[in-house]
């Protein structure tokens, strides 16, 4: 049995279950792994995600579970604690910023794409005019970003470290107490 999952304006895709699938076994399997070998489980997920890309660019559904497996590898590694000169991906204070507000972003960053969808106009003017579709495409994603990113910082501020800190107090609320001893 093929499960897939459709995808509006493509072919159907798995994407999203080899996602939950892999990430659920990563978890799994992650306190059994030994810290010492966390670059060199990051470092195959890297070279494994390249190789994927290249490999099964023509093959989505192939090409998303091995990009899928490599990622979750990259983040086994860091997960185990990066040491040596990997270690400027841990201790970067850029990106680690962007780790906190990795999922405000996720969320709004598709909305800030939509602004360009509504123009197409001027992104067929600009590729009418000699502009290389990969600068149109890099100019995109530079200026969404730039929107983005610090609406994703106010996101994260003021709506998910509030509702997480709720989110706390109501497991702590929910949590048995301990019986008091009488006499």
């Amino acid at each position: 049995m093929k499960l897939i999952l459709p995808l509006e304006g493509g072919e159907p895709r798995a994407i999203f279950l080899y996602c939950f699938l892999f990430g659920a076994l990563t978890q799994v399997l992650l306190p059994r792994a030994d810290p010492r070998r966390a670059n060199a489980i990051f470092g195959l997920g890297v070279v494994l995600f390249f190789a994927g890309v290249a490999m099964f660019a023509r093959h989505f559904n192939v090409r998303d579970a091995w990009v899928t497996i490599a990622s979750c590898l990259m983040i086994a590694g860091g997960a185990l604690g990066l040491r040596g000169w990997l270690t400027v991906f841990r201790d970067n204070v850029a990106l680690r910023f962007l780790g906190r507000v990795s999922y405000s972003f996720y969320l709004l960053h598709p909305l800030t794409l939509t602004i360009f969808w509504q123009m197409p106009q001027a992104l067929g003017a600009a590729l009418q005019a000699g502009c290389p579709p990969w600068l149109a495409l890099l100019a995109m994603l530079t200026v969404s970003t730039a929107i983005a990113l610090p609406l994703a910082a106010l996101s994260y501020r003021f709506v998910e470290k509030p509702f997480i800190r709720l989110g706390r107090r109501f497991s702590a609320a929910m949590q048995p107490r301990e019986a008091v001893p009488v006499g």
